[in-house]
């Protein structure tokens, strides 16, 4: 069994290791490699056979699963829930690049999955998500009356070496206090150095874009394709491109529907959305321009800080709810609101990413059996596959809202859910204030006509739940 250091507490007792299923051997050693340099101390267990890793984790204390979706022989779903069934505990990270609405549906709720992590990921937010998972697996253990016994071990061949990844740059995240006046939060992602390779992504040359747009650097990856920040000579201000990959932007229906989506959503302009400025289509490439925001997401600040103060969540509310109520008048829904795409600028100004843009996604997978959208953000009605409306955002930022003020997503009302229908449940924390709690609850209701008609609605309703009056002015 590779061991990747061995952690003990106080009492003595062995931490339980890592463990990371998937059957790419390049992809699952590069993941043990990114959580090892980060998470210095921790063993880490590399799988990439699906019936040897269900032997792991029925005979192994495993603290945190990453696991692949698509494996042959035996799915991911069926690892994530014997892993859940032999040890409750466990915190579970689905990693998957392509999934049907069946297959992640049943990932999430037959496995009792607690994040989803899309391929290629980021390997910052990679071993963030991991670090945050660990410690909601200490607070789950120390929960639990008296201590699991030992357990076997089972020994893993060790996969075979691959090139230790670049270092990346440590980044400070400062939270604003109410009132406090603090420095602009560092920017996110870190942005790559020259030369520096993408994860999982071969070096590949800058496209040939239109010749206003210079000094291309590649700073992520995107459902669609490469993300590049750039400089618009012709306006003289930093961009960023969307590149949409060759097959799709060669699949006449899918630029048909980027285009639609575009064109809606180029129109919107308020303060708390990032500008989308223009569709581009440069020869045989398709891409996006938008503006380019100098700041931190929610997800990092969160992972930093654990949870925003109160007064912040009201502000982050009071953001949402003028962006959204602007948008949904113009008939725009942004269909994936997550911390992942809340961002605060270099002024603390709080601004929505992708608005408008929600389903692109999609356009990649045309087949209505695929999800848009990220579950336990998701409403039903929206994993349903249903028409886009105001209530589905409602629901998103509700669970945004809680996940904001607790540090955590809302629990489930239930263990079990119908086939084919995201019957999620949530319940808001019982560690909130009983006021606070109902509008939450309101707010990601089971059934759209049952949540708050507006998110203005919503946060207004925060605001007299918490006793904090709005702002002046």
């Amino acid at each position: 069994m590779p061991d990747a250091g061995r952690s003990h507490g106080k009492t003595g007792r062995r931490r339980p290791p890592i463990l990371v299923v998937d059957d790419e051997p390049t992809i699952a050693e590069m993941t043990r490699r990114h959580i090892a340099l980060k998470i210095p101390g921790v063993e880490i267990l590399v799988c990439t056979d699906a019936e040897v890793a269900l032997q792991v984790v029925a005979a192994s204390d495993i603290a945190v699963l990453l696991c692949d979706l698509r494996m042959p022989v035996h799915e991911g779903t069926e690892i994530l829930a014997e892993a859940h069934r032999r040890n409750p505990d466990i915190v579970s990270i689905l990693v998957t690049g392509y999934a049907t609405k069946e297959a992640l549906l049943d990932a999430v709720n037959v496995g009792h999955v607690w994040r989803v992590i899309e391929k290629p990921w980021h390997a910052a937010a990679l071993c963030d998500c991991v670090a945050e998972a660990l410690e909601v697996h200490r607070k789950r253990a120390a929960a639990r009356p008296g201590a699991p016994a030992a357990k076997p071990r089972i020994r893993i061949p060790a996969p075979p070496p691959t090139p230790a990844p670049a270092a990346r740059r440590t980044v400070r995240i400062v939270v604003p206090k109410p009132g406090a006046r603090t420095a602009p939060p560092p920017p996110d992602p870190p942005r790559a150095a020259p030369g520096a390779r993408p994860t999982f992504a071969p070096p590949v040359k800058p496209p040939r874009v239109a010749a206003r747009y210079t000094g291309l650097q590649m700073i992520g990856q995107g459902g669609l394709g490469a993300i590049y920040r750039a400089h618009d000579s012709l306006l003289d201000l930093p961009v960023v491109l969307k590149l949409i990959s060759e097959p799709f932007a060669r699949d006449p229906k899918v630029v048909e529907g980027l285009v639609a989506e575009a064109r809606d959503a180029v129109q919107l302009s308020h303060p708390n959305i990032v500008r989308l400025h223009t569709l581009e289509r440069q020869g045989g490439l398709v891409y996006l321009v938008m503006e380019f925001i100098d700041g931190a997401t929610l997800r990092r600040i969160l992972t930093h800080s654990g949870r925003l103060p109160v007064e912040a969540v009201l502000a982050v509310a009071d953001a949402c709810a003028a962006a959204l109520t602007y948008a949904h008048g113009h008939g725009v829904h942004h269909l994936d609101l997550k911390p992942d795409n809340l961002m605060i600028d270099s002024k603390h100004v709080l601004r929505i990413i992708d608005f408008g843009l929600g389903s692109l996604a999609a356009l990649a997978k045309p087949d209505e059996e695929d999800v848009v959208g990220t579950p336990f953000y998701m409403s039903p009605e929206q994993a349903r596959g249903g028409r886009p409306g105001p209530a589905m955002d409602i629901y998103s930022l509700g669970v945004t809202l809680h996940e904001l003020l607790t540090g955590s997503m809302p629990d489930h009302a239930g263990d079990t859910m119908p086939d084919h229908t995201c019957d999620y449940r949530p319940i808001s924390a019982s560690e909130l204030d009983p006021d606070v709690q109902a509008v939450l609850n309101r707010s990601f209701a089971q059934n759209p006509a049952d949540r708050f008609g507006s998110a203005a609605a919503l946060a207004a309703a925060l605001r007299q739940a918490s006793g904090t009056p709005p702002p002046r002015g």
